[in-house]
């Protein structure tokens, strides 16, 4: 019985002194925040544009033709728009901006 306890206590103690973790210093959070942003420099950025084919479609299948036509130029517009932006004012990547 004596053997259970000082097996229990042992084992009691690893399992405690395992569960508390020393906070990184500020060096090494430093040093982790550097390289993140080396390898953002380096990443690409992708960016999902709408496009409303199947809405188009429903339109133009019912008959609204002119107002799929509409869907369909103010979404090309808006996507247009959210590339010139991108282009125009997007400097952080080193990377070129692919169309």
């Amino acid at each position: 019985m004596k053997k259970y306890i000082i097996l229990l206590a042992l084992l009691s103690c690893s399992f405690f002194s395992f569960s508390q973790n020393t906070p990184p210093s500020n060096f090494e959070m430093r040093m982790r925040a550097n390289r993140q942003y080396v390898e953002l420099l380096d990443g690409a950025l992708l960016v999902r544009l709408s496009n409303p084919q199947k809405k188009i479609a429903a339109l133009r299948k019912y008959g609204y033709s002119e107002e799929a036509n509409n869907a369909q130029l103010q979404q090309d517009n808006e996507n247009k728009e959210i590339i010139k932006s991108f282009k125009d004012e997007f400097t952080f990547s080193l990377a070129n901006i692919l169309i």
